[in-house]
């Protein structure tokens, strides 16, 4: 949905463990799913590509990687 790719870790591994797959994999964003950011409506991004992090709710997130993406 929202014409992004993305790739779903659900192996159960730990988090220091699929953020490594996911840099190998040049993966370059990360988006943390846990209980609270369920609750909260509102996911931390960890962007790999420019070493930073931020917090913004789905709609948000879909908009930021559109922009960052746009004439990749």
């Amino acid at each position: 949905q929202g014409g992004i790719n993305v790739e779903l870790d659900i192996t159960g591994r730990k988090l220091d463990k699929q953020m490594k797959t996911a840099i190998k994999k040049d993966i370059p964003r990360i988006l943390l799913v846990g209980q609270q950011e369920v609750e909260s409506g509102i996911f931390p991004v960890k962007d790999i590509k420019n070493n930073n992090e931020y917090k913004l709710d789905l709609a948000g997130i879909v908009e930021r990687i559109r922009q960052a993406t746009k004439g990749e």
